[in-house]
């Protein structure tokens, strides 16, 4: 598959690493993983275009988006007044009147399903599911699980959350991410918060997690670190499946690191660390048992930064100079060296990088 990992060789005088990544291009290419061991394969997708598959994080009192609902009246789920959250009956009380007393409530008042057909007409052409993008959005607006929608299509919402919703509909019609919009993404069933200082996190990435713990028994102890962690994706889900290891995320971006350490705290994983720093330079030599990372690979002049979701991620996760290849030239040499005798590198590059990323480690 394009990108295959390739493991490097284990450390040693005269050894560089094997190879073995994934890379970013252009929209809908695709990534790999990359490795430092004995060879053995692995490849991991990642296409930088706008994710299909976003999942809308539980609002304050609902379950995980990965869990089943229970099916509740309308009207707060914790046993509030039946319009909470912007929902009414016909006729209920709470809409501004137009010139003829019922003009604007006519404009406000629809239901569900009217408000997702007419958002889904509008963001048509912005993304690939512009249907689960409105349910998204309005189960933003409201506060409420995409299961109350399914249950009550016939619901009319009034107001405010109309408003709400509509200006969500108007900023993805701009190529704001679902993700930014609602201020949440899962990643390996971990609902994370993302913000427009990470990187929206993309399924395609839960193949490096799945070469780490390939490579890490359950019962592993040590370090492992994660470069370029951003909002701590890949981190975190290396932390939750392995809790007796220690992992640390390093972002040269303070704001990433915030985010991620507030998502370690919000998701209860004491074995996960986020320090602010330039890829592996702090890492003390020959300690850990494995590096994973995720660095930006995209060409600096790759036409699709110019165009939909990449348009409002941080440039700074995304390139890596004219050739894309900067952050490998930086990170690769001061990784191998952070690694312990017969450790792991695990690493994301662009589809047609995978070349080019192998000697790269080989000479690393």
């Amino acid at each position: 598959m394009p990108g295959r990992a390739l493991p490097a060789q284990e450390p040693g005088p005269g050894h560089g690493p094997a190879p073995g990544a994934t890379p970013r291009r252009g929209a809908g290419a695709p990534a790999g993983g990359t490795e430092r061991h004995p060879a053995s394969t692995g490849g991991q997708r990642r296409p930088l275009r706008a994710d299909p598959y976003l999942q809308l994080s539980p609002g304050k009192g609902h379950r995980p988006p990965h869990q089943p609902d229970p099916l509740q009246a309308p009207g707060d789920p914790r046993g509030g007044s039946r319009s909470a959250g912007g929902a009414a009956g016909p006729g209920a009380p709470g809409g501004t009147a137009g010139a003829d007393g019922r003009g604007e409530r006519i404009a406000l008042n629809r239901t569900v399903e009217t408000l997702l057909r007419e958002a889904t007409a509008r963001l048509t052409g912005i993304g690939d599911t512009p249907r689960l993008d409105a349910e998204l959005l309005l189960c933003h607006a409201i506060d409420r699980p995409r299961s109350w929608l399914f249950a009550w299509p016939e619901q009319i919402l009034e107001g405010e959350a109309v408003r709400r919703f509509d200006k969500l509909v108007e900023e993805r019609m701009r190529g704001v991410p679902i993700a930014y919009l609602v201020g949440r993404r899962e990643f390996w069933s971990l609902d994370l918060e993302v913000t427009p200082d990470t990187l929206v996190p993309r399924p395609e990435t839960e193949r490096l997690v799945e070469l780490a713990l390939e490579r890490l028994p359950p019962d592993s102890r040590g370090w492992v670190a994660d470069l370029g962690t951003g909002s701590g994706a890949i981190a975190l889900a290396i932390a939750r499946e392995r809790p007796a290891l220690q992992v640390v995320g390093i972002d040269q971006s303070g704001a990433a690191c915030r985010v991620a350490t507030g998502n370690a705290h919000r998701l209860g994983l004491g074995n996960a660390h986020f320090v602010q720093g330039h890829w592996a330079s702090a890492l003390a030599p020959s300690r850990l048992l494995m590096i994973v990372s995720n660095p930006p690979y995209v060409e600096e002049g790759d036409p699709c930064l110019s165009r939909g979701d990449l348009l409002h991620e941080p440039r700074s996760a995304l390139t890596a100079g004219r050739d894309g290849l900067t952050a490998f030239r930086t990170l690769l040499p001061s990784a191998v060296a952070a690694l312990q005798a017969g450790g792991w590198l695990l690493v994301e590059h662009g589809e047609e990088q995978g070349r080019v990323v192998e000697a790269l480690l080989r000479g690393a």
